[in-house]
């Protein structure tokens, strides 16, 4: 799948040991995670702590980037929730080809509710029309 933005398109990135974010000039943070990443707590407090110098204070929408399959432990998904209204987004959009990571959002999108709108794309077009729409 083909990158929605291009190198001209970038106000920052912060590449972390899991995940690497770019702000782009829309307006959007893309987050994608590194190839078969398995996120720890301590993977996580990185992710968090680099998202808020990312977002510089701001709420903007999250693209996340599952095209490259990640593992979140229940103690991840636990802290994601207590961190939730201290995260500078406006919504997340997931953005996969596979059945069964679309299975796994929409599983932890109901076993642990969230404050902030999410929806699953196929593609990164339909998401970045809805992300800006948050805007």
């Amino acid at each position: 799948m083909q990158m929605f933005y291009n190198v001209l398109d970038i106000e920052d990135r912060i590449l972390t040991e899991t995940v690497r974010m770019t702000r782009l000039k829309n307006g959007i943070i893309h987050y994608s995670y590194i190839l078969k990443t398995e996120i720890s707590i301590e993977n996580h407090w990185e992710n968090h702590r680099a998202l808020l110098k990312i977002g510089g204070g701001k709420r903007y929408p999250l693209l996340i980037d599952t095209m490259n399959f990640f593992n979140i432990s229940n103690e991840v998904k636990t802290l994601v929730r207590k961190l939730e209204p201290d995260i500078p987004i406006k919504g997340r959009a997931f953005v996969t080809v596979s059945l069964a990571e679309k299975l796994l959002v929409r599983f932890f999108q109901s076993m642990h509710k969230t404050i902030y709108p999410l929806k699953i794309f196929s593609n990164y077009d339909e998401a970045v029309v809805w992300l800006l729409k948050l805007k």
